[in-house]
């Protein structure tokens, strides 16, 4: 078999065995700027950066290198509040009356003399003669108004405006409510309280009638209106709660009695509420159960006038509560008031511990 020869570059791989290679420039394999050949001639600045090594610059002030306002050249000449920012160095300002920096009413010229309030801490300021005065019967404190005087004292309202007019109304409500919740405000009427004594009273009373015919004033107490589905306003009257060993309080209404020379004395009545639909409104009287040992529960008592001469005694009137029947009852009465012996003519419904009993009523 014949061999082949291979060239040494084959076997070694060094580019120093590689026949026919081209003839390199020293900064083939150096990569020095140095052995470059027929490189520029470069001025200094070009290796250097320095701004010194720039030929042909510029002649530059010396405030582009400092940048302060002193090496400006043609400057202005500034007034020294330029600078100060300062309000003594302002030429040519006002004259300032002293108001002007110290905002006190004392140092305002050609004030008006406002008059010194009346009276004494807390009392209420009214007009005295052209003059403030304040009232040592009439105090406002801590949100409390207060009359004082030694006597009886009064809040009227206006009088009439003509003399054919009614008086003015004099309204004192309770505040309202908030606007989307919150109850309206309570308005008390409350006697005054002692130390040692009996409290005081509330008295609300209509005024008393003048002239030849005329009605007295009316007295009226009335609750609110309810809305949806709530309960109308309550009416409460109520006794206070006696002593440790006192009685309760009474409750007494009273109607008005008649005239000095005639007239019919004045009518009570209690009228339970209308019902639009549903059922009407009841009456209640009740007494109340004792307490304690071998204690009696409370009366009712219903009570008719007497009669004087030959008038009627009073007498109990009952509405609607009376029925006759078809069922066939018999009895005997020896004591029976009255000149009729017949039947009874009507029976009075009533019930006594749940269960309905029915009394007979003769006529008279």
């Amino acid at each position: 078999m014949a061999q082949i020869e291979v060239a040494d570059v084959a076997l070694s791989g060094l580019y120093s065995d590689l026949i026919g290679k081209p003839i390199f420039a020293p900064v083939a394999t150096s990569g020095a700027y140095a052995d470059l050949t027929g490189k520029p001639s470069l001025a200094p600045v070009a290796t250097s950066g320095a701004y010194a090594d720039l030929t042909g610059k510029p002649s530059l002030a010396a405030v582009a290198i400092s940048g302060a306002y002193a090496d400006l050249t043609g400057r202005p000449s500034l007034a020294p509040v330029a600078t100060s920012g300062a309000y003594a160095d302002l030429t040519g300002k006002p004259t300032l009356a002293p108001v002007a920096t110290s905002g006190a009413y004392a140092d305002l010229t050609g004030k008006p003399t406002l008059p010194t309030p009346g009276g004494s801490s807390t009392q209420i300021q009214y007009n005295s003669g052209g003059a403030f005065a304040g009232s040592p019967d009439f105090t406002w404190a801590s949100n409390t108004l207060k009359l004082s005087s030694s006597g009886d004292s009064k809040v009227q309202a206006g009088a009439a405006s003509s003399t054919t007019a009614s008086g003015r109304v004099l309204t004192v409500e309770g505040g309202a409510g908030g606007t989307t919740s919150g109850g309206g405000g309570t308005l008390w009427l409350a006697g005054g309280a002692s130390t040692n004594g009996a409290g005081g009273s509330v008295a609300v009373l209509g005024a008393p009638a003048t002239g030849s015919s005329e009605a007295g004033g009316s007295l009226s107490f009335g609750a609110g209106l309810s809305t949806g589905s709530q309960l109308g306003g309550q009416a409460v009257i109520s006794a206070a709660r006696g002593g440790p060993t006192g009685g309760g309080g009474s409750v007494s209404l009273n109607a008005g009695g008649g005239g000095s020379t005639s007239g019919d004395g004045g009518q009570i009545v209690l009228t339970a509420g209308n019902a639009i639909d549903g059922n009407g409104g009841s009456i209640t009287l009740r007494a109340r159960t004792g307490a304690g040992s071998n204690r009696h529960g409370g009366k009712i008592f219903l009570e008719v006038g007497n009669a004087t001469g030959s008038g009627l005694p009073g007498s109990l009137e009952l509405t609607n509560l009376t029925a006759t029947g078809g069922t066939t009852a018999t009895f005997s009465a020896a004591n029976k008031p009255g000149s009729t012996s017949g039947a009874p003519a009507l029976w009075l419904r009533v019930s006594v511990s749940g269960t309905y009993y029915w009394i007979p009523l003769f006529p008279n």
